[in-house]
């Protein structure tokens, strides 16, 4: 952090004090985060915005029209921001005590349908909320999934891509039905009202203080948009944690074999059935709860499946940045993924969101 002389100039405009390099931690993500307790004796978590420009300056610009947005006093549920500096990308929140992301809680099982519905009212809350427009914020185009990508990279997004990424990307772009699905889900979007958005919600970003108090983080693609977005990242989450299982014993009869010995296909989607299943209760409280507290479009609960079936190829991309070649549960879960795009009023009922409408995205 002594290489960042703007964290400590920003702690002192806000009268925090300074960081002792003592009291000073890291913390892993894609950008750079720190905590401590400064000598005022604030508790505070540091990020400084990384990446390429223009998205870089962009992503800043997001999450300080998100602070502005909840200090007009719109409902939403997040860390509080006690100030940034634009020029620098850092950020000064006051940190969460005693906090438990919601990722850990999936993995030991402690996720449960009540914080399901806590955090499905939390985003009907920001969905009835009002955000003035400003188009080169709001632009989808920055947003996957998108069509135009589906037919080529950019030059500087090919280049920065993995060689699994890269073949990721092939065996997307050359599925035909895949690229129609993603077309017709823009299109959906398109015609859906917006309202103020996450736009990147996974179960990582949602924390629970110890008072038992559910945030969401990581506001850098908040925008207007189809709120589909948001409850699709969400009941993603628990597809892709179904699919995750299916080599693993978790929530298997005792009785069981102990091991999975062969994953062929038949075994993905049977296994894949099963652990969806066991999960469907967190989907159907978070779905349920949304509703009731938001009316939603005939359309919504299917571009909440066409956003969840894309989440698993979002997913794919990610899992694949830092390796060679892609892994067979990564293709597992990417083709359950492309099932529920390309079909996503059929996938309605099997993921708890109610009976399938009358059609789905694009029909």
């Amino acid at each position: 952090m002594d290489e960042v002389p703007a964290v400590s100039r920003l702690l002192t405009r806000l009268g925090l004090g300074d960081l002792p390099p003592d009291e000073v931690s890291g913390a892993v993500g894609r950008n750079d985060n720190w905590v401590g307790t400064t000598t005022g004796g604030a508790d505070v978590f540091i990020k400084r915005v990384h990446g390429v420009e223009p998205e870089r300056s962009l992503r800043i610009r997001r999450l300080i029209r998100f602070e502005q947005f909840v200090r007009a006093g719109n409902p939403t549920s997040a860390p509080r921001c006690l100030g940034w500096d634009e020029s620098a990308g850092v950020f000064v929140h006051r940190r969460v005590p005693d906090a438990v992301s919601g990722s850990v809680l999936m993995i030991r099982e402690q996720f449960t349908p009540d914080l399901a519905r806590r955090t499905a009212e939390i985003l009907a809350g920001l969905h009835s909320s009002t955000l003035e427009p400003r188009p080169e914020l709001d632009d989808p185009v920055t947003l996957l999934p998108s069509s135009r990508l589906m037919e080529g990279l950019p030059l500087p997004l090919f280049e920065r891509c993995s060689a699994a990424q890269l073949q990721a990307w092939a065996l997307m772009q050359k599925d035909g039905e895949l690229c129609a699905a993603v077309g017709a889900l823009e299109t959906a979007s398109a015609t859906a009202r917006p309202t103020p958005a996450h736009c990147d919600l996974r179960v990582d970003q949602i924390l629970v203080d110890g008072s038992g108090t559910v945030l969401l983080t990581d506001w850098e693609e908040f925008r207007l948009a189809d709120p589909a977005r948001d409850t699709g990242g969400f009941v993603g989450e628990w597809l892709y944690r179904a699919v995750l299982d299916v080599p693993t014993t978790r929530g298997d009869d005792p009785s069981a074999p102990a091991t999975v010995t062969e994953l062929d296909e038949r075994t993905i989607v049977t296994r894949g059935i099963a652990k969806l299943e066991r999960l469907r209760p967190l989907i159907t409280a978070f779905w349920s709860a949304y509703t009731a507290a938001r009316p939603v479009d005939r359309d919504m609960a299917a571009r909440t499946a066409a956003y969840a079936g894309w989440h698993l190829l979002d997913r794919l991309l990610a899992g694949a940045m830092n390796v060679s070649r892609l892994q067979p549960i990564q293709r597992a879960a990417a083709g359950i993924g492309r099932r529920v795009l390309i079909a996503p009023d059929r996938a309605v009922p099997a993921l708890g969101l109610g009976a399938p409408s009358a059609g789905g995205p694009g029909k």
